[in-house]
C-alpha cells in the first residue's frame, strides 16, 4: 500500500514528481536558470491546496485555490530561499510561511513610467496593444474589393 501523496512539483518543462525529494526540488529550481519565457516558473503544491510558484527572474507567488486564498508574492528571494519555501511548503508549515513580508497580488505593480520605456515611444509601435495591432494594420491596409482592378474597370 502506498502512502497519500502531501505534495507534487511541476517543473517549468511539464515533468511532474509527487513527494519530490529536496535533491529533485534543487534540480526543478535550477532548471529556472536557463532563460525561457514561455516557461518562466516551476511550482510546488501541498495537498492543502496551497501552491508556491517560483520564477526565473526571482520572485514567488503563494495561494490557495481550495480556500480561495491569495495570491500573495514575494520578491527577490534567491534560489536558496525558493528551495527553502519549499521545503516548508512540502512539510506543510504554511504558517510559518506566512510571517514573511508578502504582499497582495500576483506580481509587483508595473512602473507608471518607465525611463526606457515610455507611453509615448509605446504609441508608435504597432505591435503594442494600442488599437493599432499588426492584424489591424494589415486589415487596413489590404486592398477592399472595391480597389481591385476589376472594379475599377467595370466602373
Amino acid at each position: 500500500m502506498t502512502s497519500p501523496m502531501s505534495c507534487f512539483v511541476q517543473s517549468r518543462w511539464g515533468d511532474c514528481v509527487d513527494d519530490p525529494s529536496e535533491s529533485k526540488m534543487r534540480e526543478v529550481l535550477a532548471e529556472l536558470d536557463v532563460p525561457d519565457p514561455e516557461h518562466p516558473d516551476a511550482w510546488l503544491t501541498h495537498e492543502s491546496g496551497w501552491t508556491l510558484s517560483i520564477f526565473s527572474g526571482g520572485s514567488c507567488i503563494l495561494s490557495n485555490s481550495a480556500m480561495d486564498t491569495g495570491p500573495q508574492y514575494l520578491e527577490a528571494i534567491s534560489r536558496a530561499e525558493a528551495l527553502q519555501l519549499w521545503i516548508k511548503l512540502s512539510r506543510g508549515q504554511v504558517q510559518d510561511m506566512q510571517s514573511l513580508p508578502w504582499k497582495d497580488g500576483n506580481a509587483p505593480p508595473f512602473p507608471k513610467k518607465s525611463s526606457k520605456y515610455s507611453n509615448k515611444h509605446r504609441l508608435r509601435r504597432p505591435w503594442h496593444n494600442n488599437g493599432n495591432s499588426l492584424i489591424a494594420l494589415a486589415l487596413k491596409m489590404t486592398p477592399s474589393a472595391a480597389d481591385s482592378p476589376v472594379a475599377v474597370a467595370e466602373q
